[in-house]
């Protein structure tokens, strides 16, 4: 497949989906890169601390199985279950079906690209379903790596919101030891196209974080503070991926 050819599949990919704004799960940013032959269990944890009692203690828990099914294609079925504030205990929200598109080798051009897609059927009645698209991107500058996730995502069947909801992730680290790369993230969730939303009202969080590999288990972990009001004044997160 030539380069011409990679980049329209990408970008027909893309916009199959781009037809909202879901509520934010697991908090991490996706690198463009796909190992074949490679399956991986995950779990993908984020817990929110706010004075606001609607926010409070609210807790994301997904969970995952990958597989890379080609050099170009990896594909992924999770679930997720989430403990709303005020809630007793955690219940199962959604199924989640992924697809990791990376069109180039890595290296091989000034940016390695990809594009996430994934599908999530509500497991609750009355709940909406969602339908969500990320473009990925990669530059690393010495032994910094820094990545960018763009989402947008629209949300179908019962109770959907209406418009397109779009996101921004943003990853750097340093590269200091395999087992240890502290770094910096952003996640920004705008919300809605068609709300308006003034930058308090979006969803903004910013902070330090941590990745690593030990042996065949993969970490990210870290602390965001909101940087707008809607955004829960603290949200820690913790990611795990155990390879075979």
């Amino acid at each position: 497949m030539n380069s011409i050819k990679k980049i329209t599949y990408l970008s027909a990919c893309a916009l199959a989906l781009f037809t909202a704004q879901a509520k934010a799960d697991d908090i991490s940013v996706t690198a463009p890169r796909v190992d074949k032959g490679e399956m991986s269990v995950e779990a993908k944890l984020n817990y929110d601390v706010d004075n606001n009692a609607a926010q409070d203690q609210y807790f994301s828990q997904v969970y995952g199985l990958e597989y890379g099914v080609t050099d170009y294609w990896a594909t992924e079925l999770a679930g997720e279950l989430e403990k709303d504030p005020g809630a007793d205990s955690s219940r199962l929200t959604n199924i989640k079906w992924e697809n990791l598109i990376v069109p180039f080798k890595r290296g091989e051009n000034w940016a390695d690209i990809g594009v996430e897609l994934e599908v999530e059927k509500a497991a609750q009645s009355g709940d909406p379903n969602n339908i969500e698209a990320k473009f990925l991107v990669e530059k690393d500058v010495g032994n910094f790596e820094n990545i960018a996730n763009l989402k947008i995502n629209r949300e179908f069947g019962p109770n959907a919101a209406t418009g397109i909801g779009r996101g921004l992730a943003l990853h750097t680290s340093y590269r200091l030891d395999e087992k240890f790369e502290p770094g910096l993230e952003y996640h920004a969730d705008f919300g809605q196209s068609s709300d308006n939303l003034s930058f308090n009202e979006q969803d903004h969080k910013f902070g330090p974080v941590v990745k690593g590999k030990i042996a065949s288990v993969k970490y990210d972990t870290g602390i965001l503070f909101g940087v707008s009001d809607a955004a829960a004044d603290t949200t820690a997160k913790l990611n795990l991926e155990y390879e075979f």
